[in-house]
């Protein structure tokens, strides 16, 4: 069963690791990108994603489609209001009007989430930007 608080204290410990962020990077060491960041906590509890989810994950390009990731998202996981979002929800962002940029929540004021900037590039956790545009919320089910 999936343990949302450790998934939350797995993305903190990530980010005292000076984790770079790395397109489809999906170890600390190599670094990790906005998708695998929370996979990568996800899995550290024994855990695996459906293979067809796995798939989809795989094909994650730059410069990302946004809208197809949104598609997988409301497949896959629990669409829920912004309002309602809690520590070890997802949250996609927009970037230049793409919602292809995935966070996770993990207080009431913090966002974990691997970001590349061109002067930043690393994972890291960080107090949420009320100026971002959230596209869409997502709470993690059970995939048992």
């Amino acid at each position: 069963m999936f343990d949302r608080e450790q998934f939350v204290n797995d993305l903190r410990y990530l980010a005292t690791l000076n984790c770079k962020w790395l397109h489809q990077g999906r170890t600390p060491e190599t670094g990790m990108d906005c998708v695998f960041s929370p996979r990568w906590a996800f899995e550290r509890q024994g855990l695996k994603l459906p293979d067809e989810l796995a798939e989809e994950f795989e094909h994650y390009h730059r410069p990302p489609n946004g809208r197809h990731m949104l598609q997988v998202m409301r497949k896959w996981f629990i669409e829920i209001p912004k309002e309602e979002v809690r520590p070890s929800d997802l949250m996609v962002l927009f970037v230049r009007k793409n919602p292809c940029h995935v966070v996770v929540k993990v207080s009431e004021t913090e966002i974990a989430e691997a970001y590349d900037n061109g002067g930043t590039s690393r994972f890291l956790v960080r107090p949420v930007d009320p100026n971002q545009t959230v596209a869409a919320c997502f709470r993690i089910p059970d995939f048992a």
